[in-house]
């Protein structure tokens, strides 16, 4: 069954190819109707998880505490992942996630790498250095979240698990999806 999926269009596969015969989670639906309800199907379901995350993430950027704002972010892309792994009946795995997030978000580069601790410890600075920290942080936060997202719906949708999820063929379409969620985190 062919998905409509707009992020998924230049993403790569990690997944090898689904047999039409093979049950997933993919091709089946999550919700149960109910009478005058709307459904939502599991691509718009995964979409509504992934903005919710990428706003908490981009809060949790805002807390005035350094490190304690990094962890908070941190924690919310760990359960944005067990969330979508949970919605697509993926077994979760903690350790491969966070090792998979720290790969990709090297991937951004070392300018956006280094600004999630920059701008968490100018918020020891009073004054500008709070304002900076608290402006950027949750940006960055929200754009990585935002792109964990994206690639981890788009491996999902292949029909990928979080054991033969190769965060080095998705660096690109991370990249992109980033700077698309800086946008996202920055709306609303």
């Amino acid at each position: 069954m062919p998905r409509n999926s707009s992020s998924s269009e230049d993403a790569p596969s990690t997944a090898e190819a689904v047999k039409d015969n093979e049950p997933t989670a993919t091709r089946t639906p999550v919700m149960d109707e109910a009478p005058g309800e709307v459904v939502l199907t599991l691509q718009e379901q995964a979409d509504q998880i992934v903005r919710k995350n990428t706003y908490w993430s981009a809060g949790l950027g805002a807390i005035p505490v350094p490190g304690l704002d990094l962890i908070g972010i941190i924690g919310s892309q760990v359960k944005l992942i067990h969330e979508l792994s949970k919605l697509y009946g993926v077994t979760f795995c903690e350790n491969k996630v966070r090792n998979s997030i720290a790969v990709l978000l090297g991937s951004v580069g070392v300018v956006n790498l280094t600004l999630l601790p920059v701008s968490s410890m100018l918020k020891l600075i009073p004054g500008v250095g709070t304002i900076l920290g608290g402006l950027s942080l949750p940006i960055i936060g929200g754009g990585a979240s935002y792109a964990l997202g994206k690639v981890f719906i788009n491996h999902f949708e292949a029909g990928g698990t979080l054991l033969d999820f190769d965060p080095e063929k998705t660096k690109e379409f991370f990249r992109k999806q980033f700077e698309e969620g800086k946008l996202v985190a920055t709306s609303k």
